[in-house]
């Protein structure tokens, strides 16, 4: 029986995006069926604790390890750690060097069944250069730790394609979408401004493409004087944000709201005249099926796994990833109060209301007992000297 989960991942809350909300949706549901969780994570921003309860659930964060002597020094945290960390399944979500290396050090040490879920950042994408750096910086850690690995997920068929063709020994791989929590966003109340505005809730990142958004929104601004862009979101890309709406004089027309509450995200999109999800790669976003259960017209590219999330002219509209011009038409399309705008939102409302998190909670339960259940262990087999001291000296830890 399955009684303690151990949730890994490279960054979490007050970080918000979609492997955040996943986590913290599956940490909630399993609680209403008393199964308990512990949240292993980096310590970025630097600044937070080091041991924090949120909502609850215990969160454990341990400095990032670059060098060996920083790895064999790392398991005196995981040491300190070893009876909040121990637990019956350990799932990593998000595959960011070098957290899964410990999961599978522990799972392998516990004798649990060990599960790995792709979300998408953390697989290269030719249109995200972060991404490709991140890889080839971790991927023997992150090819040998999935190898070894019992059960594998994604958040798209995209990210499980791309998966499958960087490791290629992986034959199988499940598809698990992202959900919603469609009662607790019918209750937030929609924003309210004296204008229409255009949202988008992205990190502040070159891959999230905000700079497409802004660029589109400065070609038809001319046309539409009295709409304004509302950006939500921080990151790397901020200074370089406001130098081009600066550049392109949109200072009254584009404001960044900076990091806001996910409630706050939700009653922004309810006002919003549509969301924007203009990323250059993307496993799918979240953030697309948020905005469709906000009953706001969902614009996204075409990267990667975001046509999974919204069926085009069905549940959204899709445009060419990169394409200015397109999704300026898609701007214009969308503050036209058509039957095709308002068919399109019932639909969406009405398709997502299926993509509840507590269906997708039991789909990974299922995976959980079933592996519990079934579960031979196999022996840890270490891949480098690194690998190697590490599990010697977890087991002279007696972790």
């Amino acid at each position: 029986m399955i009684k303690k989960i151990l949730y890994i991942c490279s960054v979490y809350k007050p970080n918000i995006g979609g492997v955040e909300t996943t986590i913290e949706e599956l940490i909630k549901n399993f609680r209403k069926i008393r199964i308990n969780t512990v949240v292993l994570t980096k310590k970025y921003p630097f600044y937070l604790q080091e041991k924090e309860y949120i909502n609850n659930c215990l969160i454990l964060r341990m400095q990032r390890p670059k060098k060996e002597y920083e790895y064999l020094e790392s398991l005196n945290f995981i040491k300190k750690y070893q009876n909040e960390l121990k637990a019956d399944v350990v799932h990593i979500i998000g595959v960011r060097r070098p957290l899964p290396l410990y999961g599978l050090l522990l799972s392998k040490l516990w004798k649990v069944p060990y599960i790995i879920t792709f979300a998408g950042g953390d697989i290269p994408d030719s249109n995200d250069s972060q991404s490709i750096e991140l890889w080839e910086e971790g991927k023997d850690i992150i090819s040998m730790a999935t190898l070894q690995a019992d059960n594998l997920t994604a958040f798209s068929k995209y990210t499980a394609k791309i998966a499958k063709k960087l490791i290629s020994p992986i034959k199988k791989i499940d598809i698990i979408y992202a959900g919603i929590d469609l009662k607790k966003i019918e209750k937030i109340k929609k924003h309210r401004e004296k204008f229409k505005y255009f949202f988008s809730a992205r990190r502040l990142e070159k891959s999230k493409g905000i700079d497409i958004l802004i660029n589109a929104f400065f070609k038809i601004k001319n046309k539409i004087p009295k709409i304004k862009l509302l950006i939500a979101g921080d990151g790397p890309e901020k200074i370089s944000i406001i130098k081009l709406i600066k550049k392109l004089k949109l200072e009254n027309d584009v404001i960044l709201l900076g990091f806001l509450k996910h409630s706050d995200v939700i009653s922004y999109m309810k006002g919003a005249v549509a969301h924007i999800c203009p990323s250059r790669a993307e496993s799918g976003g979240i953030v697309n099926y948020e905005a469709q259960a906000a009953k706001c017209l969902a614009i996204g590219s075409n990267a990667g796994g975001i046509p999974e999330y919204i069926k085009n002219k069905k549940t959204g509209l899709i445009f060419p990833n990169g394409d200015i011009n397109s999704l300026c038409k898609l701007l214009l399309f969308s503050l036209n109060e058509t039957k095709e705008v308002e068919n399109i939102k019932k639909e969406a409302i009405k398709s997502v209301s299926e993509n509840t998190w507590e269906k997708f909670s039991n789909r990974y339960l299922d995976i959980y007992q079933k592996l519990h259940k079934e579960y031979q262990y196999k022996p840890f087999i270490p891949w480098s000297n690194i690998t190697k001291k590490m599990w010697q000296e977890l087991k002279i830890l007696k972790v």
